[in-house]
């Protein structure tokens, strides 16, 4: 369960669909996987939630955007672009 739902992109599916059974999450994710390319989702794969927890502590985007998932292969042109955007979303909010 764990490994699927939180490890392996399928988190997303979570916050979406929060009843949803994890064994359901894979195809509903592929279903909907244009609509999170086109809203440029944060989707990482073969790294655990407290990989992405140290690497924005320590601000290490390039070891997240290694890890990070192209969906449909459009979403970034560049690992810079994909670090830009990922610095763009946590980005202190002012007060």
């Amino acid at each position: 369960y764990n490994r699927t739902c939180w490890n392996d992109g399928y988190h997303i599916i979570h916050h979406l669909r929060p009843g949803m059974h994890y064994t359901e999450m894979p195809g509903e994710f592929l279903k909907r996987k244009d609509e999170f390319a086109a809203k440029k989702a944060i989707v990482f794969d073969g790294i655990h939630y407290l990989h992405v927890f140290m690497w924005l502590l320590t601000k290490r985007y390039d070891k997240l955007a290694a890890n990070l998932v192209n969906i449909n292969g459009n979403m970034f042109e560049s690992e810079d672009q994909a670090i830009q955007l990922m610095k763009e979303r946590t980005r202190k909010i002012p007060a």
